[in-house]
């Protein structure tokens, strides 16, 4: 029973690695007029933290995942949502990171 539990327990940490390379620093679709970017790192940028996001779905929604928390970080006036993390428990994934806005650049 155990080395099954390891053998599922490294292919989820494989798929959730690879789905966190794809998620990077990616714009959404349309459905959220200004543009959150998700990334699993930090930015380059100064920012200002909004605070936390945390969104659940249930598995291999990553397009679901992406607009929930986008949806999550506009309610906090945030333009990105970096050190974004996921968990899986009960047949769901857990996903939090933080919100941040990004400062404007003083000419």
């Amino acid at each position: 029973m155990r080395k099954r539990f390891n053998r599922v327990t490294f292919l989820v940490i494989i798929i959730f690695t690879a789905s966190s390379i794809i998620l990077g620093v990616r714009p959404l679709s349309a459905e959220v007029k200004e543009r959150v970017f998700i990334t699993t790192s930090d930015i380059n940028k100064d920012y200002k933290i909004k605070g936390i996001v945390v969104y659940r779905c249930g598995f291999f929604e990553i397009d679901k995942i992406k607009k929930g928390l986008a949806k999550e970080a506009k309610k906090l006036d945030a333009n990105y949502v970096i050190s974004v993390r996921f968990l899986v428990f009960g047949g769901e994934i857990y996903c939090y990171g933080t919100a941040v806005k990004t400062k404007k650049a003083s000419k």
